[in-house]
């Protein structure tokens, strides 16, 4: 199994934040080969 670990500043307001993880959830994981499970949005 592996991983992906995202490490972000402090400094972000709260909706960079929620932009960069909807980002990586429906940008860049696909493409890494992931895919949402039962439940997932």
């Amino acid at each position: 199994m592996s991983g992906l670990r995202l490490e972000l500043p402090y400094e972000f307001h709260r909706d960079d934040y929620e932009q960069i993880l909807h980002d990586v959830r429906h940008l860049i994981a696909p493409e890494l080969g992931w895919k949402p499970g039962a439940g997932a949005e």
